[in-house]
């Protein structure tokens, strides 16, 4: 899947669970401004939300990473050549005797930007 806004919708709704909907003309009490008319959002208690663009923003990327940290998965982000690579990986807690941790999951993920090589690994991640 490119990187844009439909894999943007994507990982909102499979990783963080919302309920994107494509706005018509609403108002954005945070940021003082109006949606465009099919602008993605989602609600966040009363308050309409732009959804991030979790696969083109390193920094809206980074809030996958780190909900998926939250729920045990740990990340390893490399670039060779032209794509990044991405490793998201579960760990068993070590025993006493064998102080090693062993990986109990991993999903791996390649793209031609950083963003999207995590959005692409987490999407794995959920079972998406």
């Amino acid at each position: 899947m490119d990187a844009g806004r439909e894999l943007d919708e994507f990982v909102g709704e499979r990783v963080f669970k919302l309920k994107v909907e494509r706005a018509e003309r609403w108002w954005i009490e945070g940021e003082r401004d109006w949606t465009d008319d099919g602008e993605l959002v989602y609600m966040e208690g009363v308050n309409v939300r732009r959804l991030p663009a979790y696969s083109t923003d390193i920094a809206a990327a980074w809030t996958v990473v780190d909900e998926l940290r939250e729920r045990g998965w740990h990340m390893e982000l490399d670039n060779r050549g032209t794509d990044w690579s991405v490793l998201f990986l579960q760990y068993k807690e070590p025993m006493p005797d064998y102080p090693w941790q062993l990986v109990t999951d991993e999903v791996a993920a390649s793209a031609p930007t950083a963003p999207r090589a995590i959005c692409l690994a987490a999407l794995k991640v959920v079972g998406a």
